[in-house]
């Protein structure tokens, strides 16, 4: 295919999500000759310079809300001696999804850190994650009673979300004897 005089043409035939390359042409006025990897690089500068990375559901903007939904202690009520697990739930109440590995996710019981993900998944819109322990492992085991407070840490500082007053859910467990 010859390129009409003073312009430039692209072809570039992609497989899954636009970026992995399979064939790529690049002519000017059919003067310029390019090894396939200058091509590539061309094309894929190209691309971010028109804005078609942008294509991908998870946005830039701050049209994503991260909230920290849920905390529940199994076995509930807790006793002096319990194993105790906690599951939890992380849930993106804004309209785009929220990529995998842009937020962290922490809970402390006190000052302590007892549970933590920072290799992220994926939120839908509207969707969340349940956290829990796997059978036979758990978070913390009480030696006496009393009022213990939980904190439930959602997000990143870089994250720009429409809200951050939803990132943190706090509340008490009683031990019982």
């Amino acid at each position: 295919m010859r390129t009409p005089p003073n312009h430039q043409a692209i072809q570039v035939y992609a497989a899954d999500y636009g970026f992995d390359l399979a064939l790529a042409r690049l002519s000017f006025c059919g003067r310029v000759r390019m090894s396939k990897a200058r091509t590539n690089q061309i094309i894929v500068a190209a691309l971010f310079a028109l804005g078609l990375s942008s294509c991908s559901h998870f946005p830039d903007t701050v049209d994503i809300d991260l909230v920290a939904s849920s905390v529940r202690p199994i076995p509930n009520p807790v006793y002096v001696g319990d194993k105790v697990m906690f599951n939890f739930v992380v849930s993106n109440a804004g309209p785009h999804s929220v990529k995998g590995g842009t937020y962290d996710v922490e809970l402390f019981l006190g000052t302590n850190l007892i549970s933590f993900d920072y290799d992220t998944s994926d939120i839908l819109a509207g969707g969340s994650v349940p956290y829990s322990m796997a059978d036979g492992y758990f978070n913390w085991q009480p030696t006496n009673t009393g009022r213990y407070h939980y904190r439930l840490v959602v997000g990143r500082t870089t994250l720009k979300e429409r809200t951050k007053t939803n990132n943190v859910l706090e509340g008490q467990i009683d031990v019982r004897p």
